[in-house]
């Protein structure tokens, strides 16, 4: 979350954004990474420090870099449940578009509908990157939110411990 010009806020309130912000971050890109597992790939997430001293950017930024496309490997039984197919569905790319917008909602706790319309409103209001709304692209429905959102419910032990550990290791300075 960029911080409001002007606003006064306390070291403690300040760490205590920045601390959100990553958790956000981690939790971002771990749901990518475990959608492109899930249908059949593997990817690479990380987080790190932005070293801009500009307040307007956020304090922490990450990637998921696709290392093998979805579809090489074995779905696993879980995609292969929620889709009701074992072949990698043609909005395969939408899914994984919006997986880590997703995976930052389920943190907060938010409901499916919550998450929907925030999904709408958030690229409406450039809150997505540009990376992430280019796999998303026109098309996206209720439906594909839905999936994303079962899929990684249903993976959710794994999101988290890949979170945590993206975590850890940014705090660490890790490359």
């Amino acid at each position: 979350m960029p911080i409001v010009l002007g606003a006064e806020l306390t070291v403690a309130e300040l760490e205590e954004l920045e601390a959100r912000e990553l958790r956000r971050c981690a939790y971002h890109e771990a749901s990518h990474r475990e959608i492109i597992e899930l249908l059949g790939g593997a990817a690479h997430a990380s987080v790190w420090r932005n070293p801009s001293e500009n307040l307007d950017e956020r304090a922490w930024r990450g990637t998921c870099r696709i290392s093998i496309p979805p579809g090489t490997w074995k779905m696993m039984e879980i995609a292969i449940a929620v889709l009701g197919r074992d072949t990698l569905p043609e909005n395969w790319k939408t899914l994984l578009g919006v997986a880590g917008f997703v995976g930052a909602c389920l943190l907060e706790g938010d409901h499916e509908i919550d998450i929907m319309n925030g999904l709408l409103n958030a690229s409406d209001m450039g809150e997505i990157s540009a990376s992430d709304l280019e796999f998303i692209g026109d098309d996206i429905s209720f439906e594909d939110i839905g999936t994303v959102i079962s899929l990684l419910t249903a993976r959710w032990v794994e999101v988290v411990l890949e979170a945590e550990g993206l975590m850890s290791c940014a705090e660490a300075g890790c490359p």
